[in-house]
């Protein structure tokens, strides 16, 4: 048997703890799949009930002993806790960048979209002159939803997924009435693999240097206006286009943006 777990397992086990390491004071979300109820080398198995989410170190910690069974049986009950306390860094930081939103490809952005005066989608330098990525929600749903400020993301507690591969590059959060968030960092070396990555001839005839860090966002659900290349609802042109170092982007007053 593949000691890696199936999806839905996987799944059930990283919702159980709130999707970070429930060990005290822990709460990464880069987890790993801790077999201990029966151990891995006493019995191969992928039962959830005996198996539970836990972050590298812990993960190490816990296959050499650190935890007895009640303990770790505790941490599985106590796995909601970390609900809303989960946050982690992207370290993927660049002085140019090219950010993409469905057909829009924009380089060295300030403001993607701003609402009512409000940025919503925006990017700050650090000291370094280092661009750092930050989003607030603007969905229908009242509930309260992740968000990423200066590249620290932070979750609101109430995710029904959340997938964040330990190399740092890629997130996706979900949520019961189907709102989904995604973001990845991509280093594209040159104009033909920009092309054949997002899927536009444009990048032919726009002279950005390579190689360089593209961010790409989707953002869908019942309340959401973007989406991966499929589009722009409502008041915005969905033809897309190139844009290089522009102040703002999108600029919307109306209350009636969707």
């Amino acid at each position: 048997m593949n000691r890696t777990p199936p999806v839905s397992v996987v799944r059930a086990l990283r919702k159980e703890v709130g999707f970070g390491c429930p060990v005290e004071n822990c709460g990464n979300p880069y987890l790993e799949w801790h077999h201990f109820d029966p151990p891995w080398a006493e019995c191969n198995h992928h039962n959830p009930e005996g198996m539970i989410a836990l972050c590298r170190m812990h993960h190490i910690q816990a296959d050499n002993g650190a935890f007895t069974l009640n303990q770790l049986q505790r941490l599985k009950q106590k796995g909601r806790e970390n609900w809303g306390n989960v946050s982690e860094r992207f370290n993927w930081m660049r002085n140019e960048l090219v950010f993409v939103v469905s057909n829009y490809f924009v380089l060295e952005p300030k403001v993607f979209f701003r609402y009512q005066n409000k940025p919503l989608i925006w990017f700050e330098r650090n000291e370094d002159g280092m661009f750092m990525v930050n989003f607030y929600a603007f969905l229908r749903s009242p509930d309260k939803r992740f968000c990423i400020d200066n590249n620290v993301w932070y979750l609101a507690g109430c995710e029904s997924d959340v997938v964040c591969p330990p190399a740092g590059k890629y997130l996706n959060v979900e949520y019961d009435n189907g709102d989904k968030f995604e973001i990845k960092f991509k280093q594209v070396s040159g104009v033909d693999e920009a092309i054949s990555s997002f899927g536009s001839e444009g990048f032919s005839e726009w002279g950005i240097n390579y190689p360089v860090t593209f961010v790409e966002l989707v953002v869908k659900g019942p309340g959401t206006i973007f989406d991966n290349r499929g589009g722009i609802r409502s008041v915005f042109d969905t033809k897309g286009g190139f844009f290089e170092r522009p102040g703002v982007v999108f600029n919307v007053m109306s209350d009636d943006y969707y």
